[in-house]
């Protein structure tokens, strides 16, 4: 197989790069910083893809190797296989679901079915890890080892490309299965197994002892039922005596309460008695208001004959007034007319009536006095009859009300005595006054019964809880059966588990020795061609060992050494040479491509000069692309 050209649309830093491969060596050297190692992964990620799980390194690929300068993501490659050409188009996408795969046949240039977008597994028969042990050799990561793909590979067992030997993870699976059986720490299933036997065994033993202390409860529970009994009738002869205090004190108290009724109905119809004999000579203000109406009629009549008398006067007075002026009015008219003889008497007689009318009138004053006099006297005494009257009204009123209230409270205290006595045997009643009560003994009597109530209840809690024990202890008891037949269950089945576990472990040890058999029929020669090739590179023979695992040991001072122990120099010369070893091994027939991504930058400059002549001899039977960066490992420059 050999690859023809490639385009490189975009990938990483690389734009509409064309690249036109030669037969045997290709030699690319350019400077750091160039884009070798995108260029190396552009041709694995075109056989293989991009795959996009996170826990892997792909994912930082995709993202490491997304256009810098945007466009499509990928490009094409040409290659020849058994006499066919191809051309694989692959672009990706920011997912794997985006990607986007395509093969040509180059004869007809029409899309070729001859390979799914699988295209590695099925060239090479290798997986991608695999190819990236073997052909695919970077300084970076110039190591290998063994994987199923591989050893299936070498043992040339598969028929197709999806026929991959799962030797290591049947013992795996294996592996993972005896550990469910034992695990570290005690928690496997058989431990499990074996804790939950014990923990059978150990409820069943538990179960006898339950069995004799079941009869231990049942015995203390009949001694409590009996001390129960016995306290129970101690208490109910207290009881009764209290019982008996209690009715007799009962008594008492009715007793006294009839007492008190009667001496309250007593109180109550003495009270009214001696309200009603209070107010009975209770007169003072009534004879006040009679003497007052007196006096008031006998000022009434003295006022009516005082007016009468004015009423006299004023006329008389009147008469005279008249008399009085003509008689001036003419004498003084007939003394001017020179009638004096008549004129003059005239007016001597006018003035003897004036006399009488003023001495009339001062008298008719008095009396008028008098009568006003009078009448405020009389309206004296009937202001004070009226308030007499309004306090004697509101006396009485009051005395009414007293008396009602006094006859009702009596008629209450009588209506109680008397319902009292309808609902109580008043003869016994009336006879208690002989009985004599001993506080004391009461006291001592509450006192016992206290104590007692005490103990019944401490022994009724500590039967409850022989009961509540018996009760379980029975039905823990009931379960024994069905415990025997648990433990012989879990018995047959930790018998059965450990000769699965044993079962398991025999087929683990019998697929790793079919492993290493298996794996031990191409070791001699590619044991074989790595100690050639070592020896062509390190210029001398070198004791060393190389296992199925492909894990190389070197042999110093009589002791096997793990090739870590020695400088990075020695150690990339041993991988570059197991892994151009292995190639050979693993391509008996059709010969692959090689990629080598500047693998000997830790070499020194004699053993790099020799590697470079193996490549040149290499170059004659593969197809290799060689990337350098330094003058000083290139074997030769293609343009």
């Amino acid at each position: 197989m050999k690859l023809l050209r490639c385009h490189i649309e975009n990938f990483g830093k690389l734009s509409k790069f064309n690249y036109e491969f030669n037969e045997g060596l290709n030699t690319i050297k350019e400077e750091n910083g160039f884009g070798k190692t995108t260029f190396a992964d552009f041709i694995k990620a075109m056989f293989y893809g991009l795959e996009a799980k996170r826990t892997t390194k792909v994912l930082i690929d995709r993202k490491k190797y997304m256009p810098w300068q945007g466009g499509a993501f990928g490009g094409n490659i040409e290659f020849e296989l058994n006499g066919n050409k191809y051309k694989v188009e692959r672009f990706f996408g920011k997912k794997e679901a985006d990607d986007v795969f395509k093969l040509y046949d180059l004869n007809t240039n029409l899309e070729s079915t001859d390979f799914s977008e699988n295209l590695g597994e099925e060239i090479f028969k290798l997986n991608k890890e695999a190819y990236e042990r073997s052909t695919f050799i970077s300084g970076q990561n110039i190591e290998t080892s063994m994987n199923d793909s591989l050893s299936a590979k070498l043992g040339n067992i598969l028929e197709n490309e999806n026929d991959i030997n799962t030797s290591e993870r049947a013992i795996k699976a294996l592996d993972d299965a005896i550990k469910n059986y034992k695990k570290t720490g005690g928690r496997g299933e058989i431990n499990e197994k074996i804790l939950e036997k014990s923990k059978l065994e150990k409820k069943l033993q538990q179960s006898q002892i339950d069995e004799k202390t079941l009869q231990e409860r049942k015995e203390q529970y009949k001694n409590l039922k009996e001390r129960t009994k016995e306290k129970e009738d101690e208490k109910e002869k207290y009881q009764a005596d209290l019982t008996n205090l209690m009715q007799q004190e009962a008594k008492k108290a009715k007793f006294d309460q009839y007492q008190i009724l009667n001496g309250n109905l007593e109180e109550s119809k003495k009270n009214l008695e001696q309200y009603k004999e209070k107010i009975k000579n209770d007169n003072d203000i009534k004879n006040k208001i009679e003497l007052n109406q007196k006096k008031s009629n006998n000022l009434s009549a003295n006022i009516t004959t005082l007016e009468k008398k004015i009423e006299k006067i004023s006329t008389i007075n009147n008469i005279l007034l008249i008399i009085f002026l003509i008689l001036g009015v003419l004498g003084v008219f007939l003394t001017i007319s020179q009638s004096i003889k008549i004129g003059i008497p005239l007016c001597i007689i006018s003035i003897i009536f004036l006399i009488i009318f003023i001495i009339k009138k001062v008298s008719l004053n008095n009396l008028k006095n008098d009568c006003i006099n009078k009448k405020q006297e009389k309206t004296n005494l009937d202001n004070l009859n009226e308030t007499l009257n309004n306090v004697y009204e509101k006396q009485e009123k009051e005395k009414k009300t007293e008396i009602n209230r006094l006859e009702n409270e009596y008629r209450i205290k009588l209506k109680m005595k008397e319902t009292y006595e309808k609902e109580n045997n008043i003869r016994e009643i009336t006879n208690i006054n002989n009985i004599t009560l001993d506080q004391i003994d009461k006291e001592e009597i509450e006192s016992k019964l206290n104590i007692l109530t005490n103990e019944l209840n401490q022994l009724n809690d500590e039967k409850n809880y022989n009961k509540n024990q018996i009760e379980i202890l029975e039905s823990n008891l009931d379960t024994v059966f069905e415990v025997e037949n648990d433990i012989e269950e879990v018995s047959q089945k930790i018998n059965e588990m450990k000769q699965n576990c044993e079962i398991l472990e025999k087929t683990k040890k019998y697929l790793e020795k079919a492993k290493e058999q298996f794996s031990s029929h191409y070791l001699n020669n590619m044991k074989e061609s790595f100690i050639k090739n070592l020896i062509l590179i390190n210029e001398k023979e070198m004791d060393i060992d190389l296992d199925v695992n492909l894990e190389a040991k070197i042999n110093e001072q009589g002791s096997n050494k793990e090739i870590r122990y020695f400088s990075t120099g020695y150690q990339d010369l041993i991988y570059i040479c197991m892994r151009l070893s292995l190639i050979d091994a693993l391509f008996e027939e059709e010969k692959p491509f090689i990629i080598l991504d500047d693998p000997f930058v830790n070499l020194d400059e004699n053993k790099m000069k020799n590697a470079l002549s193996l490549l040149e001899e290499l170059s004659k039977e593969y197809q290799i692309i060689y990337f350098v960066c330094h003058e000083s490992r290139n074997a030769h420059i293609l343009k």
